[in-house]
C-alpha cells in the first residue's frame, strides 16, 4: 500500500518584492527590526515594522515575520553580518 505524495508548491512561488523607503530621518533601524541571520542559523527576517514611517513604492508593504532574500540586489544568503550591510542603505 503505497501513499500518494503530496506535491507541495515551492518557496519561491510565494516571493514578493517591495521597495520601500522610511523618508531618511533617523536610522532604518528605528523604523525596521531585522531578526536572525547566519550567525543564528536563522534566514534574516523581519521583527517589528513601523508602518507609520515607511513608504512602499512598489509590492506590499512589509509584516513582521517576512523572510528578507535581497538588499538592494545583495543577496542576503551569502552574508554573515546582515546588520553590517543595513547600516550602509
Amino acid at each position: 500500500m503505497s501513499k500518494t505524495l503530496k506535491k507541495k508548491k515551492h518557496w519561491s512561488t510565494k516571493v514578493q518584492e517591495s521597495a520601500v523607503s522610511w523618508g531618511g530621518s533617523g536610522e532604518l533601524a528605528a523604523v525596521l527590526e531585522v531578526r536572525g541571520g547566519a550567525e543564528l542559523g536563522e534566514f534574516p527576517h523581519l521583527g517589528h515594522v513601523a508602518s507609520e514611517a515607511m513608504v512602499v513604492h512598489a509590492g506590499r508593504f512589509p509584516c513582521g515575520g517576512d523572510v528578507l532574500l535581497e538588499v538592494n540586489g545583495t543577496p542576503l544568503v551569502v552574508m554573515l553580518r546582515v546588520s553590517r550591510l543595513l547600516r550602509s542603505v
